[in-house]
């Protein structure tokens, strides 16, 4: 009976550091949402269209989506005033980060169409 726990906690201590690098979330896709005159797009969102796997972008207009399902998908990026943008055929497979930037441009019928953008002034102190 001692002998079957000594190989079954061997087994285990031997297992437990595998099991726990192999729930390490690793990006497979990540990218920028910029505007067209290349700044940083905050809280875009970015979808992987077909699911309802979705993200928005961070300050600096990065974003990433962790362990993505295999298969192909089409990405669409969007924000409030700029036209969405949407790549199609992009290839995700596991163990693979892919690198996919979007710069979206300013939507002109929001603008004058009557959509209200607000936006706050810069602290000046």
């Amino acid at each position: 009976m001692i002998k079957h726990r000594s190989i079954l906690f061997a087994f285990v201590s031997l297992a437990a550091p595998t099991l726990a690098v192999g729930q390490l979330k690793t990006p497979s896709l990540t990218g920028m949402v910029t505007d067209s005159a290349g700044h940083p797009l905050r809280k875009a969102g970015v979808a992987l269209l077909g699911t309802s796997i979705a993200v928005h972008s961070d300050s600096l207009g990065r974003y990433a989506f962790l362990d993505v399902p295999s298969a192909v998908y089409t990405v669409r990026a969007t924000a409030i005033g700029y036209v969405r943008l949407d790549r199609r055929n992009v290839r995700v497979q596991g163990g693979q980060t892919i690198h996919l930037d979007f710069a979206l441009s300013v939507d002109r019928c929001d603008l004058a169409c009557g959509a209200v953008i607000v936006t706050t002034p810069k602290d000046s102190t």
